[in-house]
């Protein structure tokens, strides 16, 4: 009948929207990542500019597809894991072994970190 696809030409719009909405909240917490510096720089007062966390990110990420022209690398698999390998920081910050955090704080706040801002993806 007309009102029932109606009905769910509305679901796909409010479906549509949702995920669209999840979308947008994923890259606006990732967009952390820009203004995270990179601890290591700060506490060696790189200079003239410290790297964040997103430039460092975006480096590694050319540097995988550079190093992975080999056929028995997953290329593609290789450049999103350097992409979101510090996605987490854009919520933790960088946590370096020197901030005195155990490596098992460390991880339980990435992992949770992620969960919140895959939750809904």
């Amino acid at each position: 009948s007309t009102a029932a696809a109606a009905e769910k030409s509305d679901e796909n719009d409010t479906s549509s929207s949702s995920a669209a909405k999840s979308a947008i909240d994923f890259l606006t917490a990732s967009r952390g990542l820009k203004t995270t510096l990179r601890t290591g720089w700060i506490r060696q007062e790189a200079s003239p500019r410290i790297e964040s966390v997103a430039d460092h990110s975006w480096r590694i990420t050319l540097m995988s597809l550079l190093a992975s022209s080999s056929e028995k690398v997953d290329s593609t698999r290789v450049m999103k894991m350097a992409l979101v390998h510090d996605l987490a920081e854009a919520r933790v910050g960088d946590i370096t072994p020197h901030c005195g955090v155990s490596d098992e704080d460390k991880h339980a706040q990435e992992l949770q970190a992620m969960q919140e801002m895959t939750k809904n993806l």
